[in-house]
């Protein structure tokens, strides 16, 4: 199906590369997700006067347009990555990360340029320009789990039921039920230890699968 590009979303990764937190980057304006390959003349005597090509070495990039609002932790997280030299972890997706179905790159990148635009009649605007520098970069699907989203969408679900358990332990407490509370709690962390548990699994049947 058709989509314009105001569907399309850019995450930043605020968690750890294992453990993502996907967060959207809303000030983003126009995009363009770079995705080239490069070729090697393989054309020989017996090309039947054809050039012959072949691709060689895959490479992207990421173009886009913020607007400049200093404060904003996105843009701060883009304009500090440019300054330090450092990494930045992103997800451009052509939808929802939650979503299953949708599609995108995943990818630690490097800010190439962060230059500021001030025309006079339009607000403030930086063209950033990132690229890839991660050799882990995944074609991913709302699906893959651990690589995408997953897991910060499971920690989500997760941390309704945690905070449920609290909720009761607290009730249990102003009660005067100690001997409830410390049940619930022990419950609590054997919730906890199995979704860690399940986790490290997930991981590694996915690296398996690689």
């Amino acid at each position: 199906m058709a989509q314009t590009g105001s569907e399309c979303i850019l995450y930043r990764n605020s968690g750890t590369y294992e453990t993502p937190t996907w967060d959207d980057v809303p000030l983003v304006r126009d995009l363009e997700l770079k995705l080239e390959k490069g070729e090697a003349d393989v054309t020989h005597r017996g090309s039947n006067g054809w050039r012959q090509r072949i691709g060689t070495l895959k490479d992207a990039g990421v173009e886009f347009e913020i607007v400049w609002e200093p404060g904003d932790a996105d843009f701060e997280a883009f304009r500090d990555a440019f300054l330090n030299d450092t990494l930045i972890d992103l997800a451009v997706m052509d939808g929802d990360i939650t979503v299953d179905g949708q599609q995108g790159l995943r990818s630690e990148f490097e800010v190439m340029s962060f230059p500021r635009s001030e025309q006079l009649e339009q607000g403030v605007t930086s063209s950033v320009n990132c690229a890839k520098q991660d050799d882990r970069t995944v074609l991913v699907q709302a699906r893959d789990l651990l690589n995408a989203f997953g897991a910060d969408v499971a920690k989500k679900e997760f941390r309704v039921d945690v905070e449920s358990i609290d909720q009761a332990v607290e009730a249990a407490r102003t009660g005067r039920l100690q001997e409830l509370a410390t049940e619930i709690a022990e419950l609590r962390e054997m919730v906890a230890a199995g979704f860690t548990e399940a986790r490290k699994e997930l991981r590694q049947a996915l690296a398996e699968e690689r």
